[in-house]
């Protein structure tokens, strides 16, 4: 998973930040912050070969989500991968609203197992 981080995202992550220092330097520092647990996040599951549990999964999700280049959301691997991990594990699903300049809203549904 790691090394599909594309390079640009990081890029875009880190200009994005730099473009924020000099008149939002609250928002640059809260993103700095997220954008670190994100990768902090993909980092620490790298030897680890056991499932993300759910709250993992849901704190991973929220970090990534915080970090800006949402608009077209195809080309983001990162969304293909929680997508993918959500309907493998749970059948779950990953849907996101990002409007520019107002934020993005991810939603995320698991149904619940019928009993039989």
């Amino acid at each position: 998973m790691i090394s599909q981080i594309q390079p640009h995202f990081i890029y875009n992550t880190l200009g994005t930040i730099e473009q924020l220092c000099p008149e939002h330097p609250e928002t640059a520092s809260k993103l700095v912050h997220d954008f670190s647990l994100y990768l902090c996040g993909n980092f620490s599951q790298l030897d680890n070969a056991a499932p993300i549990g759910l709250s993992k999964e849901l704190e991973h999700v929220r970090h990534y989500v915080e970090v800006p280049k949402l608009q077209d959301e195809s080309k983001h691997i990162g969304i293909r991968n929680i997508r993918g991990r959500l309907e493998a594990m749970c059948n779950g699903t990953l849907t996101i609203d990002s409007v520019p300049g107002k934020g993005t809203t991810a939603f995320i549904k698991i149904l619940k197992e019928e009993q039989e």
